[in-house]
């Protein structure tokens, strides 16, 4: 069952940022790894942690590691559209 992220009060996780989409994204476990698949409108950025960024619109990424997901926006020190992942 993916764990969905998004701004509507329906999502498992609920980030209330205008950059995100309703149902920005969802994340799940498939084939022994998270899966993030982005749904959203404004896109999403994902950073391995002492990798470069990725941005993503309307794909899939497997996530490894540690690092960080930017909702609709590039990463900002202390924003509320920014969630830090471990995977490790």
């Amino acid at each position: 069952v993916p764990f969905s992220i998004g701004r509507g009060a329906d999502n498992d996780l609920v980030v209330t940022w205008g950059t995100v989409s309703r149902r920005h994204a969802t994340v799940e476990f498939s084939r022994g790894r998270f899966v993030l698949k982005d749904v959203s409108t404004n896109g999403t950025y994902v950073q391995v942690e002492g990798g470069e960024s990725l941005f993503l619109r309307r794909e899939s990424l497997p996530l490894w590691a540690q690092g960080r997901i930017g909702l609709g926006a590039p990463f900002a020190s202390g924003a509320q559209h920014c969630i830090d992942f471990d995977c490790s």
